[in-house]
Order: structure tokens, then C-alpha cells, then sequence
């Protein structure tokens, strides 16, 4: 039997070159990341069912410079992770900033 329900979700927002926002769906970094990681990425701008947000959390900022591949004008790209470890717990809201330098 299943332990329990733990559910995550990923907002991605890039900083463009004039400094105006530009949401990124996650989906996006998963075309990018190696295909374990992109398996978990994929979708996951919707709540999805899986134990990987710990994971994900330790390594938000390499999950942030994903995304500086997207566009080639992105000055920089914060990526916010929420996780619930049941479906009615409060979300824990984790963020990490990614510098695009070229």
C-alpha cells in the first residue's frame, strides 16, 4: 500500500533582457535535463504525484540554470518549488535563482 501522498509543483520565471518577466513551464527544462530528471520536470507546472520533491529541492539552483538554455536574452531565471507531503498539508514553498551570463 502507497504511505502516503506526497505531491509537488514547479514555477518557472525568467528575467528578459529588459527586465520584464517570461513564464517558463517546466516542461520546457525537462528537454534540457538528463532523462531522469526530465521525467520528473516534464509536466510538473501542474501538481504532480511523486516523492522527488526533497530531491528536487537540494538541487534547485542546477533545476534554475535549466532554464537559461530557453531563450538566449534571459538575464536570469527563479525557479519556486511547492511540495505537500499530503494532499491537505500547507505548502513549502522553496526558491533558487539562476544567473544567465553569456
Amino acid at each position: 500500500m502507497f504511505a502516503h501522498s506526497s505531491t509537488y509543483r514547479l514555477r518557472v520565471i525568467g528575467e528578459g533582457a529588459r527586465g520584464e518577466p517570461r513564464y517558463i513551464a517546466a516542461t520546457e527544462l525537462a528537454a534540457r535535463a538528463s532523462a531522469d530528471l526530465g521525467t520528473f520536470l516534464a509536466g510538473s507546472e501542474r501538481w504532480h504525484h511523486a516523492p522527488v520533491g526533497p530531491a528536487l529541492r537540494r538541487h534547485l539552483s542546477q533545476v534554475a540554470a535549466l532554464g537559461c538554455g530557453v531563450a538566449s536574452d534571459l538575464r536570469s531565471v527563479e525557479v519556486t518549488l511547492e511540495e505537500r507531503r499530503t494532499l491537505d498539508a500547507p505548502v513549502l514553498r522553496t526558491q533558487a535563482r539562476a544567473s544567465c551570463t553569456k
